[in-house]
C-alpha cells in the first residue's frame, strides 16, 4: 500500500513501513496523491499544487514538464491514470483551473470552452479507458479523447 503524505511517500508491504522523502530523490516534501497505473508504475503529484507529476522508473525519479500556465492552481481536487491505445493518458482536476490532460507529452488544459462543466473540477474517475468529470454542478460528464 502506497500514502502520500506531508512528509513524502510512505509504503507499507503488509510487514514493514518504508517511507522516501526528499533526500530520496522525491521532487517534494508533501504530496495530494499517488496513483497506480495498469503497469504498475507509481505516480506522485506534490503539494502544495504545482502540477508536476512524476513517477520512478527503477532507479531514478523522472518528472514530467509542467504545463504551460501563468497561474499555479489553488488547489488539487483529483488526479486519475488510465491507457488508451497502449498510450499512458493523466488527468489533473483543479479547484479553480479546470481540467489538465496528459496524453502525446504535452499537457493540454480543458476548459468550458471546449467540453468541460465548469471551471471547477469536484472529481475524475477513469473506467473503460475514458475519463469522467464531475464539474461544480455534480453532474457528471463523459471526456471522450480523441487519438489523433
Amino acid at each position: 500500500m502506497w500514502f502520500a503524505a506531508r512528509g513524502g511517500i510512505s509504503v507499507y508491504d503488509g510487514a514493514e513501513w518504508k517511507s522516501y522523502a526528499v533526500a530520496d530523490g522525491l521532487p517534494s516534501l508533501s504530496f495530494f496523491k499517488n496513483k497506480k497505473d495498469e503497469q504498475g508504475t507509481i505516480w506522485t503529484l506534490p503539494y502544495p499544487p504545482t502540477i508536476s507529476v512524476s513517477y520512478c522508473n527503477g532507479t531514478k525519479r523522472v518528472t514530467l514538464p509542467k504545463p504551460v500556465s501563468k497561474d499555479e492552481p489553488d488547489n488539487f481536487t483529483s488526479f486519475e491514470i488510465t491507457f488508451i491505445n497502449n498510450q499512458r493518458h493523466i488527468a489533473v482536476g483543479t479547484s479553480n483551473m479546470r481540467l489538465f490532460l496528459y496524453r502525446n507529452k504535452q499537457w493540454q488544459q480543458i476548459t468550458p470552452a471546449n467540453g468541460l462543466l465548469s471551471d471547477q473540477v469536484n472529481a475524475i474517475a477513469a473506467c473503460n479507458k475514458q475519463f469522467y468529470v464531475a464539474g461544480v454542478s455534480l453532474l457528471l460528464k463523459r471526456i471522450v479523447l480523441i487519438i489523433v
